[in-house]
């Protein structure tokens, strides 16, 4: 949520509001508007922590993880270490089914894109494949290495090429059958010499 309006808040629900980077930008008679940042599209992390367990994942979000500061994982991302000079990351396309990230970073890290995590999504970097990591229960993740990287996230739903080619698959056959048919059906309507 980037902003909210409501017509008045309790105190302490305001403090609430300002710990999750809330401010109030304006008051009028009847309402109040919040805003806060949105944060980037996508991001470098170096820390990270190994949190195999859905339920434990969940239980530290709810807990306030600091989500923009460390990166939750399910599987070990070995290697990361802090650069000495922050990193570059520029989204240079994004789409339905493609995501294209530039990043330049000076050692290893988790590049982690606040997309939604799904199994039929491919990343490469650099033209090459590279393991898709569920990053902070929800979102996608790719580990790179130091230097300057061209990481492209697609979309490459199996379910609907297999649905696609058994289509084609059965209109080719039905097109034979009904070539084989009319073939028939010709050789029975002629007449006998």
């Amino acid at each position: 949520m980037r902003w909210f309006v409501t017509a008045g808040l309790p105190r302490q629900e305001q403090d609430v509001l300002r710990a999750h980077g809330f401010r109030q930008v304006q008051r009028e008679a009847y309402y109040l508007l919040w805003e806060r940042p949105a944060p980037p599209l996508a991001r470098m992390q170096y820390q990270v922590d190994l949190v195999p367990d859905p339920r434990k994942r969940l239980d530290m979000l709810r807990a306030g993880y600091p989500l923009l500061q460390r990166a939750m994982v399910e599987r070990p991302v070995e290697g990361l270490s802090p650069p000495p000079t922050p990193p570059q990351v520029q989204v240079s396309r994004r789409g339905q089914t493609r995501v294209e990230v530039t990043v330049g970073t000076a050692t290893d890290g988790l590049l982690v894109l606040a997309d939604p995590w799904y199994p039929q999504w491919r990343v490469t970097v650099d033209g090459k494949p590279a393991e898709l990591l569920r990053v902070d229960h929800t979102l996608r993740g790719v580990r790179v290495p130091a230097g300057t990287h061209q990481v492209v996230f697609a979309y490459q739903d199996r379910a609907l090429w297999l649905g696609a080619g058994l289509s084609a698959a059965t209109c080719v056959g039905l097109a034979a059958v009904r070539a084989v048919r009319r073939r028939r059906a010709g050789r029975v309507a002629a007449p006998a010499p």
